[in-house]
């Protein structure tokens, strides 16, 4: 549930006590309860986007968003909760994108790239294979305008990741 009074309090104190609830997820994902530690972490990601909103072009907020987003794709993905994981993952392409491009830090680029092949993994484990496609159409894009030198790479690993998640779709 999202604090009415969030708006009368600094965007720092806010993160902070959304650092404090999130801390939980990984841990409830250690201990086995990956359904919890996902709900947990769907429920930080939906607090983070408001704040995402009620604070645009804050750069404070991408990094505890992309903190979020992986570890929901990774914790819904082991629990069969494939649109909190594809969220996760989406939600961890954007923030890495704004911070490598918009915010000037090439160095998350290769993150950037490798979060766009977790969604589309997402994609695949569900059969989705328009889905699948779509994020790698967007993927191959930003490798060709980023890293063209890299793209052959690029390419190789994203064809071991999508034959992987593919074969996990057919052991199901």
């Amino acid at each position: 549930m999202i604090d009415v009074q969030a708006d009368h309090c600094p965007l720092e104190l806010q993160l902070d006590r959304h650092q404090a609830r999130h801390g939980a997820g990984p841990e409830l994902f250690q201990l086995g309860s990956s359904w919890e530690a996902s709900q947990l972490l769907e429920n930080s990601s939906g607090i983070l986007g408001w704040l995402a909103g009620a604070h645009p072009g804050e750069e404070v907020v991408e990094y505890p968003l992309v903190e979020t987003g992986l570890p929901l794709g990774v914790t819904s993905l082991s629990c069969a909760r494939s649109a909190a994981a594809r969220h996760g993952f989406r939600q961890a392409v954007e923030s890495y994108g704004r911070l490598a491009t918009d915010r000037d830090q090439p160095e998350l680029t290769e993150r950037w790239f490798g979060a766009h092949l977790s969604w589309a993994s997402a994609y695949a484990v569900d059969g989705d294979e328009t889905g699948t496609q779509e994020v790698l159409q967007e993927f191959r894009q930003q490798v060709r305008r980023y890293r063209p030198a890299k793209a052959a790479a690029w390419e190789e690993r994203a064809a071991e990741l999508l034959a992987h998640a593919r074969k996990v779709r057919e052991e199901m």
